[in-house]
This record gives C-alpha cells, structure tokens and sequence, in this order.
C-alpha cells in the first residue's frame, strides 16, 4: 500500500499482450502505480509477501487458479486488498460475472477480442475508469465502519432530526425501494425471496452491477422466490407481485405514467446518464425520482454495499415525508458501507439484521392505519 493518495494495483495475466496493455492503461492514470504483474497465480502468492496492492487485477481463466480459493487467501494476506477480474468475453457467461461477484470482487471487466495494441491499451483504459472511480469513492470505508463502532449504539437511538420525519409517516405504504452493492447478492437472496406471494407492494431495486450481470441475479432470485423478479424495461407499470432490478449498467428510475395521465400509475424509464459515486446503477437516481415522483408512502431498504449510494436519496424522500429507511446490521453486512452512511446521517429508522428484513418489511407493507411507525423497543 503506498502513501501520498496513490493507488497501487498488481496485474496478474498469463496472456502477455492483455498483461502489457493493462500496465500501459492503467499507468495512464495519475493516482495509480502498477507495482507488480506476474503469469501465474504461484508466483503472485510468493511476491504479495513483500509487497501488498491496493487492488489486484486477475484473470478469471488463469491456469493454476482456484478462485474461490485465491480470494480466501487474498483475505488472510490482508483484508482490505480489492479484487477486478478479467476475462475472455466468448468464455464469459453472466453466471460466471455473477459468481465472481459472490466470492467477493468488487468489479469484473470482459477483455477485448481481436484488437490491436493501442486498441487494447484504450479499452482497458475505458474500463478501467469506473473501478478506479469506485475504489476512490469507497477508500475511506473502513474509517467510517470504524467510527460507526464507536458511536453506533448512539447512532441507533435516532437523533431528533430522523424522529421529526419519520413523525408523520403512517403505516399506508405502496412501495418497496432496496438498494445494495458489495455482497448484495447474497443478501438479496436471503430477504427477496422471503417476501410471500401475496406480498401487497411493488418493489424497486438497485444492485450495483455492471452490464451483462444482472440477467443471472434476477433469475437465480426469480427461481427461488414467489414474486415475478425480472430486470426493469421501460414503460414498465409498477405492480403488486413484480419486482423490478436495475438492469446493470442503467440507471433506473420511477415516473408517472405519461401515456396515460389519469390511471395514476407509475412506470420503470431507464438511461445512460453519467454514473453517480461511480455508480450505474446508482440507488441514489432511483431513490432520488421517487421522491420527486412518487405520491405513496415508502419503504426503503438498504442493505451491505461500499460508499454512500443511497444516503442523499433517502434523505430526500424523508424530507418530502413519505419514507420509512430500515437498514442492515454491522454484524450482518459484509461491508458497513452504505447503510452506515444512512445511519450516521440520522436517517435510518430501523436497524436489523439481514435475516430479520423481510419479516418487518411484510409486516409493515399489510398494515393499513394512521398510527405513525414505530421501531420495537430497545432498537
């Protein structure tokens, strides 16, 4: 790890040609220093003993590796080192994205096919851009889960600020809006599909994910749950029974339905738009139309990802007023990233553990009463 707000990456690739010009790419950027490229993942282990990356960039088909093994190992070396994956688009299926992502890498980047050098060179820079970008957003988390350690039985206690909002929020909800990023997956699968089939709101959902991955998600959550899971389409009318995901690499956000001006129903539109905290999707666009747009009372969620997605979101649905914020755990989140921004910024109304989400989302979605909500004594 170097100093002076430098970012120091190792590249690990048996091919020479990606190897060579992943090094020319990334040493294009100011705030990073390649220092160490090796072939084999053997020979990575041996040198990480002396020196130790802030990033290591690694081939998905590397020949000696074990992925889930060679992460695992990374992690005993030292925690805090992030992973990029790299691999051959025609052996590349959304599955194996999705996996890599589970196992813990932060991004995973498909390499040009038949490309010449200076071709290669300007698409790994293009790449490589918004991983840079989102390790740069999301450096100081660990000072913030830090801090929050501190100070997180007095952050739970809701400062007077996250009492006066949550004040006139009654129990008619209409919407479930979820936003999550790094070990959202598997969060994911531990609350989506423990919301029943007569589940009574629609759902919205961000996961960070870059194009190509998100496919595999909403299916794998779409075969074990008893909602209709998909990627959003534009045009799409918010309905009970449906959840809809980001696609990856598109913003999603909710309107009202133009086409039809009276019905009163609100659609899916998606966009290019620039990425937001390096993010695309960004909960934050989501959350941010909802709260221009979206009459009824909701119910957001946020669960264990990097950086602050989702914190200016909730905070400008909560000063419109119709914003219930429940967020996940320390304990149960892999990083305490996001939702500890929204708890540090008084906004949460409601800490929980990741298995205990979908019990109180159920509950407070059937609930019709303008008793305001209220979180359980003690929490």
């Amino acid at each position: 790890m170097l100093t002076g707000g430098l970012i120091s990456i190792f590249i690990v690739d048996s091919h020479r040609d990606d190897l060579l010009a992943m090094n020319e790419a990334l040493s294009n950027f100011p705030q990073i220093k390649v220092i160490g490229k090796a072939t084999k993942w053997n020979d990575t282990l041996a040198r990480l003993g002396m020196i130790i990356p802030d990033i290591i960039v690694i081939e998905y088909e590397l020949p000696d590796l074990n992925l889930k093994q060679a992460i695992s190992q990374l992690r005993n070396i030292s925690p805090g080192i992030e992973v990029v994956l790299v691999s051959e688009k025609h052996r590349t299926t959304s599955e194996t994205s999705l996996e890599a992502l589970e196992l813990g890498a932060m991004y995973f980047i498909r390499k040009p096919v038949d490309a010449e050098k200076g071709e290669r060179v300007q698409y790994y820079q293009k790449y490589f851009r918004p991983v840079i970008n989102l390790y740069t957003v999301n450096k100081n988390t660990r000072t913030v889960k830090a801090s929050t350690q501190k100070t997180r039985a007095v952050s739970l206690l809701r400062p007077p600020a996250a009492k006066t909002l949550r004040s006139s929020i009654s129990n008619d909800f209409s919407l479930l809006a979820v936003g999550s990023s790094l070990g959202g997956p598997e969060a994911l699968k531990n609350f989506i599909p423990f919301l029943p089939a007569d589940f009574p709101l629609p759902v919205v959902m961000v996961q960070h994910m870059p194009a190509g991955f998100t496919t595999s998600l909403a299916n794998a959550l779409d075969e074990k749950s008893p909602l209709i899971i998909r990627e959003a389409r534009g045009g799409d009318i918010l309905r009970p029974g449906y959840i809809y995901l980001a696609p990856g690499g598109r913003h999603l956000s909710v309107r009202h339905d133009s086409l039809n001006k009276n019905s009163g129903n609100h659609v899916c539109t998606l966009s290019d738009s620039p990425p937001l905290h390096g993010c695309r999707p960004s909960v934050d666009i989501l959350f941010n139309s909802l709260a221009e747009n979206y009459e009824g009372n909701i119910i957001a969620v946020i669960l264990t990802g990097m950086g602050e997605d989702g914190r200016d979101g909730v905070r400008a649905m909560k000063e419109k007023g119709n914003c219930f914020c429940i967020t996940q755990d320390e304990a149960t989140s892999v990083v305490y990233g996001m939702p500890a921004a929204v708890v540090q910024a008084g906004l949460s109304d409601l800490s929980l553990p990741l298995q205990g989400i979908a019990a109180r989302v159920n509950e407070m979605a059937r609930r019709r009463s303008t008793a305001p909500v209220q979180p359980p004594a003690g929490i």
